[in-house]
């Protein structure tokens, strides 16, 4: 009979162990500092808060609890698939639509399942790591599930690149990093100021500077792609006495220099900006 109440009318028959319906397993993280405590509440859609954790400890379902759980999910998953499974080989209508209904309630009971598995656990190790290795780490993962636009607050993603772009800085005026990886991992780049969740101040201030990055990027493209004449080289080094062999070389450390210029500009701008917000 359970199981047909399950089929008929998937997790919402059974409330009291369906994880999404039940508020009481929201867990809350809380940052231990001596001087201050905040507490930073998880929902299905994202958190609220504004700094990034120190340490996290988190409250929610018991081990024992999340085990009975995932037993009880699993076991209605199973079943649903062994119905499924069972009536497609009645060839009518009506046992399709059956199996095509059994197997919905499988991926439904297959979600509860995972949900069981104490997903905000590695909420919290994801917020830890992000403390720890900052912007950067963000901006090139590759996590679907649980993507740091939704557990990292807009602040909390704000503060963190601008850190990134003082550091950045200090690398690129010691000369650490290749063009390329100038490119891949520049503040600049749409894809970290995006992720940076900018003020409109600071778009301001930034979308300016955005635009001579992206065209110092073209301009890269083609020179690496050897897609200069020779003229355009010369032109491009402002110098007519360098030798052909060493007009691209030259025409590169031009490049460099600009987008270092560039980005202490822009790093300028981003201070300059926080001072009239404060």
């Amino acid at each position: 009979m359970e199981s047909i109440n399950y089929f008929i009318k998937g997790p919402s028959a059974c409330p009291n162990k369906n994880f999404y319906s039940n508020s009481t397993w929201n867990p809350n993280f809380t940052q231990q500092n001596t001087n201050t405590q905040e507490t930073v509440t998880i929902t299905k859609q994202r958190i609220s808060g504004n700094t990034v954790d120190s340490t996290i400890s988190f409250e929610g379902p018991s081990k024992e609890t999340r085990k009975g759980m995932k037993a009880f999910w699993e076991s209605r998953a199973l079943i649903m698939f062994g119905i499924g499974f069972g009536f497609l080989f009645i060839p009518s209508p009506v046992t399709y639509l059956i199996s095509f209904c059994a197997f919905y309630r499988f991926c439904q009971g297959m979600s509860q399942y995972e949900s069981w598995t104490n997903p905000h656990q590695k909420v919290a190790q994801m917020r830890s790591e992000a403390k720890l290795k900052g912007f950067s780490h963000i901006l090139h993962s590759q996590e679907k599930k649980f993507p740091f636009t939704s557990i990292l607050t807009n602040t909390e993603r704000n503060n963190l690149y601008k850190a990134f772009f003082a550091q950045f800085n200090t690398q690129l005026t010691s000369k650490k990093l290749p063009l390329n990886k100038i490119f891949t991992d520049s503040p600049l780049q749409s894809d970290a100021m995006e992720l940076a969740s900018l003020t409109e101040a600071q778009k301001t201030a930034l979308e300016p500077l955005q635009q001579q990055f992206n065209s110092i990027r073209n301009t890269y493209q083609k020179i690496i792609g050897n897609q200069m004449r020779k003229t355009e080289l010369t032109q491009l080094s402002q110098n007519q006495k360098v030798p052909k062999s060493t007009l691209k070389t030259e025409a590169l450390t031009i490049q460099f220099n600009a987008l270092q210029d560039l980005h202490q500009k822009a790093f300028k701008a981003l201070g300059s900006n926080k001072a009239k917000q404060d």
